[in-house]
């Protein structure tokens, strides 16, 4: 888990920025996990109410990015570990109940 924008420390946050932030993510979680698939969970974009800068208009992404993978073996006894197995990545919320941070999440599924 990290901030999405920690270590920015010039320019602001616009969609290339965040295009690059993005891919970026994607490819450590390849790096992290090479033998598993990584699929991303295309973030939420905000557009918040300010002059746009040289590059576009202002985009926020969700303010902290995780990368994951949750994997099981098999849930009962009589069942083959070889053949019942699973994978599991979850994604960032659609909406938040309560005021506080987002999250981005980049996930690895088997």
């Amino acid at each position: 888990m990290s901030s999405t924008y920690g270590g920015m420390l010039e320019g602001y946050p616009c969609k290339p920025v965040n295009d690059m932030k993005v891919r970026s993510l994607q490819r450590q979680a390849e790096r992290a996990f090479p033998s598993t698939p990584v699929h991303a969970v295309p973030p939420s974009r905000e557009y918040p109410d300010q002059a746009a800068g040289a590059f576009g208009p202002v985009e926020v992404l969700p303010s902290v990015a995780c990368i994951g993978t949750f994997r099981s073996t098999a849930v009962a006894p009589e069942l083959d570990p070889v053949l019942h197995r699973s994978a599991l990545g979850l994604g960032r919320p659609t909406h938040r109940t309560r005021p506080g941070p987002r999250s981005l999440w980049i996930t690895c599924l088997e």
